[in-house]
């Protein structure tokens, strides 16, 4: 008597544990190996660059789960074990560690960051600690990147009292997905941070006597930190006839999150799902949870989220909802740099970038999700008409 090889995930990012815990919910009993390349239990990214960056903030990795809860939900977690080649034919993940056999598998191995060459990298929990004993013993910061990590790196460094460069080769932060106004708010809270922000600005040239900018300026950093985004960590993938999208090379899943393979699915930012990388934390959580359930279950699921995301700079509480460029924004300005700033898309409210707003931000998930029109979201957030231009 053969025992089926059972599901495999492979990838310790929070589509991968959520993905574990999905197929237990749906209530598959049978075996399940979750495989991470990474030497610790999987944790969450999230507070690599938000907490353990900071000047006090804890040195240990935020683990999603420890052995015991492992245990509990009768998962077999492989570390320091990384995926080489995938066959569909006879259902094996080529791994270091040898050949895994599947009888459904979820990809969840998330992104790869991009590198710089001469500067430090935020993406892992070993990168985290290196960044953070250099921002230890710094005085003078140089940040590529002024997007979500950039300004979480700045932040910490900021938190040290530390001197700031920030630049970026983009006109604003984050422009291409909160819009020219959004970009603007966005600027304003990097200045008020204590910054010195420069955006149309890259490194030239980097050498033993510092690095030359393309405004022409130079300058000597006691370290250089890049936070240049990520793209999906799919090359393992190579030649298993799965269907890579051009050009970012994510996994093109459909809605269920099922691949072009059979009994295949993906989650999370290794993923891409309607033209859309999601490449968020929420995104990815909830997309980990419906892949594992339609791995083992035989009436699949639909993942419709809307997307979000957050962080904190300079003590200022950033979100963004929805799809933050559109046809039209209203900014309702707050306090100092506070505000909210709400996108249309035809006649309906397609997102949101607020700034120390929650409230705003978590009101935008429920019209959004509820598929509200512009017309109603202006008067939900009592946007006086003149401000609609």
């Amino acid at each position: 008597m053969t025992t089926a090889p059972g599901l495999v995930v492979v990838g310790g990012s929070i589509a991968g544990v959520r993905a574990v815990e999905g197929a237990r919910a749906a209530g598959y009993t049978g075996s399940i190996t979750l495989i991470t390349t990474e030497t610790h239990l999987p944790y969450d990214r999230p507070p690599l660059s938000k907490d353990l960056l900071a000047p006090n903030g804890t040195l240990e990795p935020p683990t999603l789960r420890d052995e015991a809860a492992w245990d509990e939900l009768g998962a077999n977690v492989r570390t320091g074990v990384t995926a080489t080649g995938l066959d569909p034919v006879t259902r094996v993940v080529h791994t270091s560690a040898g050949d895994v056999p599947y009888s459904s598998l979820v990809i969840t191995t998330g992104g790869e960051a991009r590198r710089l060459p001469g500067a430090l990298t935020m993406r892992s929990y070993a990168d985290a600690k290196y960044v953070r004993s250099a921002l230890d013993n710094a005085r003078r910061v140089l940040v590529v990147g002024a997007g979500f990590i950039g300004a979480e790196v700045a932040t910490a460094a900021r938190a040290r009292n530390l001197e700031v460069i920030v630049i970026d080769a983009a006109p604003l932060p984050l422009g291409r997905a909160v819009g020219d106004i959004g970009g603007e708010a966005l600027v304003a809270v990097h200045r008020a941070g204590g910054v010195d922000l420069r955006l149309g600005t890259t490194i030239v040239a980097q050498g033993p006597g510092g690095v030359t900018l393309s405004d022409g300026t130079s300058i000597r950093p006691d370290t250089v930190i890049a936070g240049i985004g990520a793209g999906p960590a799919t090359s393992w993938l190579a030649g298993s006839g799965i269907a890579l999208h051009d050009p970012t090379g994510a996994v093109v899943a459909a809605t269920t999150l099922a691949t072009n393979l059979p009994d295949v699915w993906v989650a999370g930012d290794a993923a891409i799902i309607d033209g859309e990388l999601g490449q968020h934390w929420v995104a990815a959580a909830d997309q980990g949870r419906i892949a594992g359930m339609n791995a083992v279950s035989p009436e699949p699921q639909v993942w419709s989220g809307v997307a979000f995301a957050w962080s904190h700079w300079y003590g200022h509480r950033i979100q963004y909802v929805g799809e933050c460029r559109g046809d039209e924004d209203v900014f309702l300005a707050g306090e100092s740099v506070s505000g909210v700033i709400l996108t249309r898309a035809g006649d309906r409210f397609a997102g949101a970038l607020a700034i120390d707003g929650p409230g705003d931000a978590a009101k935008a998930r429920r019209l959004i999700a509820a598929g509200t029109s512009w017309a109603d979201a202006l008067e939900s957030y009592s946007a006086v008409p003149s401000l609609v231009e």
